[in-house]
């Protein structure tokens, strides 16, 4: 660890900030802002070009490690400021796992038989008690029409589609509302309008709306967010938010 902070330190230095390598809190965070736990090979690759370089090497326009680093640090600067305009992949497999797969309608107040595996889930005309549901929760199909209890199954990848599309729709209105928001942020709030509904997560959440209208980093809003029921899917869905882990 002490390499590594002196390596970093001296990468500091060429950049024109602080090296004092007493200062590990800071070092550590100037590590993982630009390097990060997914460039562990080109961190390794960084330090060995470091380590085997020649003191003309170490100069901007060089070829060298401070060129890499200038280089890296263009791209997640411009990959943490770009402006989400939907969903990730990662949410959508996300609240894929959560919301068991379907392939044919079932009645969302028996889904519960659907996860036993009863042989009388899907509807099959019949008149449900709840709502007609397919897939991973779709009740509306991309087109605006809602799902009937004599619509005809559907493929995983299909349903995959159906449910990317409506999670980039609520995306889409949240972002309408909360400009400010980053990508792991529309992302958890996202899954949690496609449970509880747009209007139970903005309108019927008063709290949680002001929170992430004044500050969407505040601390009142993981106090607003973890308020909801279900507090397990709750969690997880805050470990997005806040820290852009999907598990």
């Amino acid at each position: 660890m002490r390499n590594l902070l002196t390596e970093i330190s001296k990468i500091k230095s060429m950049m024109g900030l602080t090296p004092n390598i007493n200062e590990q809190t800071s070092t550590m965070d100037f590590y993982n802002k630009y390097f990060g736990s997914d460039d562990k090979k080109e961190e390794q690759n960084l330090m060995d070009k470091w380590s085997s370089m020649a003191p003309d090497q170490m100069k901007p326009n060089s070829g060298g490690v401070l060129d890499d680093v200038m280089k890296m640090m263009k791209t997640k600067t411009q990959n943490s400021t770009q402006k989400p305009t939907g969903v990730s992949d990662n949410l959508v497999d996300f609240v894929g796992k959560i919301e068991f797969f379907v392939p044919c309608v079932y009645d969302d107040a028996k889904g519960g038989k659907c996860i036993r595996g009863e042989s009388d889930c899907c509807l099959k005309g019949r008149v449900p008690s709840g709502t007609p549901t397919i897939g991973y929760g779709t009740v509306y199909y991309p087109d605006g029409k809602k799902v009937t209890p004599k619509d005809p199954s559907i493929t995983k990848d299909k349903a995959k589609v159906y449910l990317k599309t409506t999670l980039n729709k609520l995306a889409g209105k949240l972002l309408a509302l909360y400009p400010n928001l980053n990508q792991k942020q529309v992302d958890a709030l996202s899954s949690l309008c496609y449970q509880v509904g747009f209007a139970g997560c903005t309108t019927k959440a008063p709290k949680l709306s002001s929170s992430l209208t004044i500050n969407p980093n505040s601390s009142s809003v993981k106090i607003n967010f973890l308020d909801f029921s279900h507090k397990d899917r709750r969690e997880k869905e805050w470990k997005i938010y806040s820290q852009g882990i999907y598990s």
